[in-house]
This record gives C-alpha cells, structure tokens and sequence, in this order.
C-alpha cells in the first residue's frame, strides 16, 4: 500500500485507519487460505499421520503453500 498508493496510506496513518484497515486484511487472507487449506485437502489424498508424520506435514505444509499462492492476486488486487 506504501508503494502503490502512498497519498491513501499516509492519510490513513494521519487518521488512524491503517492498522484496524490491515488488521481486517490479515484476518481475511488468513481466513481464506484455511478454507482454501481445507478445499484442497478434501481433494487429495493425504499420508497417514500416524505412521508418516512427516510426510502429512510435508503435505499440510505444501497445501498451506497453494493455498497462500492463490490467495496473492486477491491480495495485490486491494
């Protein structure tokens, strides 16, 4: 935002709307990439947890990976 539109930033830090505005952005992207998280593993099938923890959190790790590479155009787009 400090790079795309530095007239609307610094006029939000002046106000006191930047952070409760970036907070509500971080809290959307994070809830998106769970529920997208939870989409893509409802579509793959995922290593035994018990028997193969670290390939189910290679797993959750590369899902959260996706999930965080979709959610940046959305992201850039705001």
């Amino acid at each position: 935002m400090r790079e795309n539109a530095p007239e609307l930033f610094d006029l939000m830090a002046l106000q006191g709307t930047l952070y409760p505005h970036l907070t509500e952005i971080d809290r959307t992207m994070r809830q998106q990439v769970s529920q997208t998280v939870e989409q893509l593993a409802s579509r793959s099938e995922a290593p035994n947890r018990k028997t193969d923890p670290l390939g189910w959190a290679a797993w959750r790790n590369s899902l959260k990976a996706q999930a965080e590479e979709m959610a940046m155009p959305i992201l850039y787009a705001l």
